[in-house]
C-alpha cells in the first residue's frame, strides 16, 4: 500500500491508501470517532488548561514541531467544553468532600444541638 493523499483537519488526518497489487483504495483515520475515546482536540485543549497555557502557546508549539493546529475558533469551542467538564467535576468533588467531612464530624461527635455537624475550617493552611 502507498499513500495517495492526506487530508489534514487540524490535529486529525485521514490517509487515502492504495494497494499496489490489487488497486483497492481505503481510508485510514488517525482517530476513530466511533471508539469513544477522548477526542484529540479535546485532549490537547485539556492539556493546555491543565498546564496553564493558552491557544497562543499551543500555536507556537505546533509551529515549532511542524504540526498542524486547530483554529482559534475551534480551540475556544473545545475550551468551553473542557471548562464545563472541569466545573462539573469540581462540583461533584466538593459535594463528596463535604459529605465526608460531615460524616467524620458526626463520627467524632462534633455536632450542635440539632445534630448538624460542626466542621473545623482552617484558612491559613496551618
Amino acid at each position: 500500500m502507498y499513500v495517495v493523499k492526506e487530508l489534514r483537519k487540524g490535529l486529525q488526518s485521514s490517509f487515502e491508501l492504495k494497494c499496489k497489487m490489487c488497486g483497492i483504495t481505503t481510508t485510514l483515520l488517525t482517530e476513530n470517532p466511533e471508539e469513544g475515546i477522548l477526542n484529540i482536540k479535546l485532549a490537547v485543549t485539556l492539556a493546555c488548561v491543565s498546564t496553564g497555557v493558552g491557544y497562543a502557546q499551543l500555536d507556537e508549539l505546533a509551529a515549532a514541531i511542524n504540526m498542524p493546529n486547530m483554529s482559534d475558533k475551534t480551540y475556544c469551542s473545545y475550551h468551553e467544553q473542557v471548562s464545563d467538564i472541569i466545573c462539573q467535576t469540581a462540583w461533584v468533588t466538593i459535594e463528596e468532600a463535604g459529605k465526608e467531612e460531615a460524616r467524620l464530624a458526626r463520627d467524632l461527635g462534633e455536632v450542635d444541638k440539632d445534630q448538624i455537624p460542626n466542621i473545623t475550617v482552617i484558612t491559613d493552611g496551618a
